[in-house]
C-alpha cells in the first residue's frame, strides 16, 4: 500500500504542474496551428496528466470515492486550464 500512498500525494495541485501544464498547452496548441505532428507529440509527451490518470485508475481499483474524486478534479480542472490557453492562443 506504500506506493498507492505515494502516488495519491504526488498527484497534488501545485506551481509545477500547472507550469508544465500550460508550457504543454502552448506547445501542443502552436503545433496544431502550424500542423506539425512532432510538435504536438511533444507537447503530449511534457504534460503532467499522467499521475492523476494513474490516480485515477487506483482508485478505482481499490474503490475509494475520495482518490476518485480527487483525481477527477484534477483531471477536469487542467482541462479547463489546457482548454483556455489554447483558445487564448487560437
Amino acid at each position: 500500500m506504500r506506493v498507492a500512498s505515494e502516488l495519491i500525494e504526488s498527484s497534488r495541485l501545485d506551481a509545477d504542474f500547472y507550469l508544465m501544464l500550460i508550457l504543454s498547452a502552448v506547445v501542443v496548441t502552436l503545433g496544431l496551428i502550424v500542423g506539425s505532428t512532432a510538435v504536438v507529440i511533444g507537447g503530449m509527451l511534457i504534460t503532467p496528466l499522467l499521475t492523476p490518470i494513474l490516480t485515477l485508475a487506483l482508485g478505482l481499483v481499490i474503490a475509494d470515492k475520495t482518490v476518485i474524486w480527487h483525481s477527477v478534479k484534477i483531471i477536469l480542472r487542467s482541462l479547463g486550464i489546457i482548454l483556455g490557453v489554447a483558445v487564448i492562443l487560437g
